[in-house]
């Protein structure tokens, strides 16, 4: 009869122990998932960074309705949009879309508010600058 019980037994704490194992490791991978989630790839600075030289930006693809990828103007003869490309960060008015063109209005310049990493389609990692339109100093 006692090799039956210490056989159970085993088999409980077995059971017990592989569970708490797998809550552990659920809750471990759970909070990295939320980490990641919660940078999303940016990193802001605690306060404004240098202004940006280019006076307008055009969206090539939106992130969400209040970031965005850009590229900065490089020819406004022609209105080419080939320059540095950059995360355009708005706020609670803004809803972004594609092909949409910020510039910069009176009073106000671009600055560097911070940098985004993100990885490309073709697997590159790339860090762009984060702007904002703001208020000249």
């Amino acid at each position: 009869m006692s090799k039956i019980v210490s056989y159970i037994l085993g088999i409980v704490t077995g059971v017990i122990i592989s569970a708490g194992v797998l809550f552990v490791y659920s809750k471990t991978l759970h909070h990295t998932t939320e980490t990641e989630q919660e940078s999303d790839g940016i990193s802001m600075f605690e306060g404004r960074g240098q202004a940006m030289s280019e006076s307008s930006f055009k969206i090539f693809q939106t992130i969400d309705d209040k970031h965005a990828l850009a590229s900065g103007i490089t020819d406004e003869n022609y209105g080419w949009y080939m320059g540095i490309t950059v995360m355009i960060l708005g706020d609670e008015n803004d809803h972004f879309y594609d092909d949409q063109i910020i510039k910069r209005s009176s009073g106000k310049k671009f600055y560097q508010v911070g940098t985004y990493k993100y990885t490309t389609r073709t697997q590159e990692c790339k860090t762009v600058p984060i702007v904002a339109l703001l208020s000249s100093k």
